[in-house]
């Protein structure tokens, strides 16, 4: 399955390949202006089988720019399902903009360029440039992959972070689309920290099509794709016989359940049919991520409090010691010096 999304869409993957073994798999020294490039996925199968989501064969690979350094995860298109004419790049460059305002944010993967290369493969393809994770896994391979059920807790969490990514997108007049907002597209980076990957690819994929839906039928099926999504994650390992609400009933609050409830209803354009509702609802968690938030802030601000007290003893000790082992001179001065530190250190 091509599921897996930009970053560790396998974990067991090496961080770098030699150029033999980029070879072995057909990789070229450089794509446009990337090189030291790995695969993050199977190259073979993701070469026979389409991606789940997208519909057509598509694989990613992680190189480093030749620009900034900076390595980054380039989806390749299949040339041969879609050829990147020139106003296929032309869409792709404006998806790149009007995604800009959903870049930098903490929920989400960055579409950070596109462009066309026939490097790899021989055939012109269209390359989708994502920013890079390291170490970061799908929720499918976190939850579904290892039969691991999402605690209450994470279910919270990840709806909260899903909401505030949404708020973004749908105030920008932008939808995700429910093919992004899958548990393999969607990433676990550290800290319990969700990126939504691969947005802006539908957009240019099926252009004007989406250009002709309605936006608020495309967001309500966003919020129905998030209900979906956490729906999923909490029944992994459902008894058969059993529906997924009713699995969802015992093993989870009641608030939880009649939140999922509505969002799988969202698409219909019942109360919950806007992220400003969702934000409603989630009100009462979202100040207590934020009060985490802070937390962790603080703890994070003490640490860099204690290597910068750190820095500061070792450049006094440096000091000391150039004084100290000073050739010739008046040796009276550092040693005055010396006994001055030893009875501060003393106290």
């Amino acid at each position: 399955m091509n599921g897996f999304s930009i970053v560790h869409l396998n974990p067991c993957a090496p961080l770098q390949l030699t150029s033999e073994a980029a070879a072995e798999l057909g990789l070229p020294p450089l794509i446009q202006n990337f090189h030291s490039l790995c695969p993050l996925e199977d190259l073979p199968l993701a070469d026979e089988q389409p991606s789940v989501s997208l519909g057509i064969r598509t694989c990613v690979i992680k190189g480093v720019s030749m620009v900034d350094g900076a390595a980054y995860g380039l989806r390749r298109i299949d040339g041969r399902q879609v050829l990147p004419s020139p106003g296929l790049l032309k869409s792709a460059h404006e998806t790149v903009q009007r995604w800009s305002c959903v870049a930098n944010h903490p929920n989400a993967v960055g579409l950070r360029g596109v462009f066309a290369s026939s490097e790899y493969g021989g055939v012109s393809s269209l390359y989708f440039v994502h920013d890079y994770h390291p170490g970061a896994v799908s929720l499918h391979f976190r939850h579904l992959q290892s039969q691991r059920p999402a605690s209450e807790d994470e279910l919270w969490s990840y709806l909260t972070q899903l909401a505030a990514v949404t708020r973004v997108a749908h105030s920008s007049g932008l939808a995700f689309r429910p093919e992004c907002l899958i548990p393999s597209k969607v990433l676990l980076t550290s800290g319990g920290r969700l990126r939504v990957g691969s947005i802006g690819i539908l957009d240019v994929l099926d252009g004007e099509r989406v250009q002709n839906e309605d936006l608020t039928v495309l967001q309500r099926r966003d919020l129905l794709g998030v209900g979906k999504l956490i729906l999923s994650l909490a029944t992994v390992g459902c008894e058969m016989g059993v529906g997924p609400l009713d699995h969802c009933g015992l093993h989870y609050s009641v608030e939880l359940v009649r939140l999922i409830n509505s969002l799988m209803m969202a698409s219909e354009g019942n109360h919950l049919s806007s992220w400003q509702h969702l934000a409603g609802a989630l009100s009462e968690r979202s100040l207590a991520a934020l009060d985490s938030a802070n937390m962790h802030n603080d703890a994070l601000l003490h640490e860099l409090a204690k290597e910068v007290e750190n820095g500061r003893l070792l450049r006094l000790l440096v000091k000391l010691g150039l004084i100290n082992e000073r050739p010739g001179g008046n040796f009276s001065v550092s040693e005055v010096v010396l006994w001055c530190y030893r009875q501060l250190h003393c106290c």
